[in-house]
């Protein structure tokens, strides 16, 4: 058990809850694989409370998501509450969803910007490149 973190499970009014505190990264591996393998083994529905998370990095993020796919797989609900700002954050620019852990679909932004006319824009290619033949080029006359 990390000094900085906990991951517990408990069972409670018809649902597993899954409880983080503190801070949840790498040094609460075991934890996770605990947490992971009570959610995996139950029939009930899955709260993955993050009330009292002060910090989440990459590590934590994958524990949930692995978790939303174990239940996913299992057709388990899984649900995140009480997310905390800066969890919410960091779900938001992953593009996650704070209440679920499924890719929230999104437009993917341009490299460019689309500099199309409206004119343009009723046009087949709008917004696409064209590829346009190579400029012939006149070469002189070989003499033989």
């Amino acid at each position: 058990m990390s000094a900085y973190g906990t991951i517990t499970v408990h069972d409670e009014h018809g649902c597993t809850r899954v409880r983080l505190t503190g801070e949840i990264d790498a040094a609460l591996r075991e934890d996770a694989s605990r947490a992971m393998r009570r959610v995996v083994s139950g029939d009930e529905p899955v709260v993955v409370d993050l009330a009292e998370v002060t910090f989440i990095d990459s590590s934590g993020v994958a524990f949930l998501v692995q978790c939303s796919m174990a239940c996913e797989q299992l057709g388990l609900p899984c649900e995140l509450r009480n997310v905390p700002e800066q969890a919410s954050q960091v779900l938001t620019v992953l593009g996650l969803s704070d209440r679920t852990v499924v890719p929230v679909p999104r437009p993917v932004p341009l490299a460019f910007p689309d500099t199309t006319s409206d004119e343009d824009a009723r046009t087949p290619t709008a917004g696409r490149a064209v590829t346009r033949p190579a400029a012939s080029v006149e070469r002189e006359p070989t003499v033989s």
